[in-house]
């Protein structure tokens, strides 16, 4: 299997668009921690893994925003917490999502923030 980075970043552009056509601005993950399959067991489907590790969502996004406020060269690894972000706002849903907007909305016209 192959991807190019142009098509990565045609996927992550409309996958940012669609958030923005939602009218999501921020998105609350309500979960921190996680199970995490460590690599290379994760892809030896043929054998059920022997660990597990635990991996924290604001520890990915900590080490994320080191890069967004330049305080660290990216590395290949940032995929992986980057990864694990858009892994828990696709496992909530469009549903979720949409109620957070939806929430942020009305507080907003209602003279509060949420």
């Amino acid at each position: 299997m192959q991807i190019s980075v142009k098509e990565l970043a045609v996927l992550c552009d409309k996958l940012l668009a669609h958030l923005k056509e939602l009218n999501v601005e921020a998105i609350e993950l309500p979960q921190d921690y996680y199970w995490d399959v460590p690599d290379p067991e994760r892809y030896a489907v043929d054998e059920k893994p022997d660990s597990l590790t635990i991996g924290q969502l604001s520890d990915d996004l900590a080490d994320l925003t080191q890069l967004i406020e330049d305080e660290r060269e990216p590395v290949i690894y940032n995929f992986v917490d980057l990864a694990a972000i858009f892994r828990a706002i696709g496992e909530q849903g469009e549903a979720a999502l949409l109620e957070q907007a939806y929430t942020k909305t009305t507080s907003i016209v209602n003279g509060t923030v949420a």
